[in-house]
């Protein structure tokens, strides 16, 4: 498993730079393990995306390419951003089944049948939702049409975009781990002082931590755990999110510099840390919050390379991936990695479409 997220931002403005998103698309499938087939279908769900800014002339066309693991399955995301011109929704409900009738350029219909999750967002049609892009589309694709139906749930649930602070690729001190059973789902947002090599490894290092414990143990005492894991490092800010399937529960606890925001049955709740790092090699209480769920939750954490988030949706009917898309924004000029994790609760199971 790789110490952090894979990452790429690619300006579509012609075929020459559609091809580079190509082949990164493929560099970042292979090292994700994925096989030489389905290298191949990621590929081309990025070549058709890609290729529909150039057709269709979209204005600021992007494609981000974003890898990550969660619960030991490797994902990749595959996303179109653009700020217009747009496309009427209602069309493409009408082709559900022959998709090249909306609008969206007749590659769309092999984007639907090789991802393994689409979710399509439409500003044109969600005028009321603040949102940088007119159009966002995100692919989901896992290593094998095996994993289909768990790709499908986590992308119903879970969204993650990490930036190193050299613009793409992977190896800075930002890490997201995602454990899951059948009753506890535990993400662990990491941010690990220094840079390149030295930095993953601590981040490696909170992970092997975590592997450790079973997801039942409560968030601030698996972080007094984590503190003697790195005795002799430069130490690394950690937030722990454990949300009980069962009972409803969600516990959240951090040190450091992870800003938390939680939508909680309409109410918004923002989280703030005590300020330092895990690392310190002496024990000290740490100290965590508590919130029982009753209809739905939504939790946004980030590092502090990312633009402090104000406000977040607690609107279910768009998907995590949708809602990432729309919040990511790492600082300008990038002076650290920037990560943002988006997880929700009950998941928005409905695919292909927003």
């Amino acid at each position: 498993m790789l110490p952090s997220c894979l990452f790429a931002d690619i300006p579509i403005e012609n075929m020459a730079s559609a091809t580079v998103a190509r082949r990164v698309a493929g560099e970042l499938a292979m090292l994700l393990g994925f096989s030489q087939s389905r290298k191949a279908e990621a590929v081309l769900v990025t070549s058709e995306l890609a290729y529909n800014h150039v057709m269709h002339h979209t204005v600021h066309g992007l494609i981000r390419l974003s890898g990550f693991y969660a619960s030991s399955i490797p994902c990749l995301s595959i996303s179109s951003l653009d700020h217009g011109p747009g496309f009427d929704p209602a069309v493409c409900m009408q082709h559900r089944k022959n998709i090249v009738g909306c609008g969206l350029g007749a590659g769309m219909g092999t984007v639907l049948r090789l991802s393994d999750r689409l979710d399509i967002f439409s500003h044109m049609a969600r005028s009321e939702m603040q949102s940088p892009y007119e159009t966002i589309i995100s692919a989901l694709l896992g290593p094998d049409h095996q994993a289909n139906e768990e790709i499908i749930r986590i992308g119903g649930s879970l969204a993650i975009l990490s930036q190193s602070r050299g613009g793409e690729g992977w190896g800075g001190g930002d890490g997201v781990h995602v454990q899951q059973d059948g009753r506890f789902t535990r993400i662990t947002i990491v941010d690990s002082l220094g840079l390149g090599q030295g930095a993953a490894e601590i981040t490696s290092r909170v992970f092997a931590e975590l592997d450790r414990h079973a997801l039942f143990w409560p968030p601030a005492n698996l972080l007094e755990e984590v503190e003697f894991a790195l005795v002799k490092t430069n130490g690394a800010a950690v937030h722990v999110l454990l949300f009980d399937h069962v009972k409803g529960l969600l516990s959240s606890a951090g040190i450091g510099n992870i800003a938390t925001l939680i939508s909680l049955d309409g109410e918004l709740i923002e989280e703030t840390d005590p300020s330092g790092i895990l690392g310190h090699a002496k024990w000290r209480k740490i100290t965590g919050q508590e919130y029982k769920v009753l209809s739905g939750v939504r939790v946004s954490m980030h590092t502090d390379g990312q633009k402090r988030i104000a406000d977040l949706s607690a609107d279910f009917s768009l998907s995590p991936a949708v809602i990432a898309q729309m919040l990511f924004e790492p600082l300008t000029p990038q002076r650290d990695d920037a990560t943002l994790v988006t997880w929700q609760w009950p998941e928005k199971s409905t695919n292909h479409y927003t």
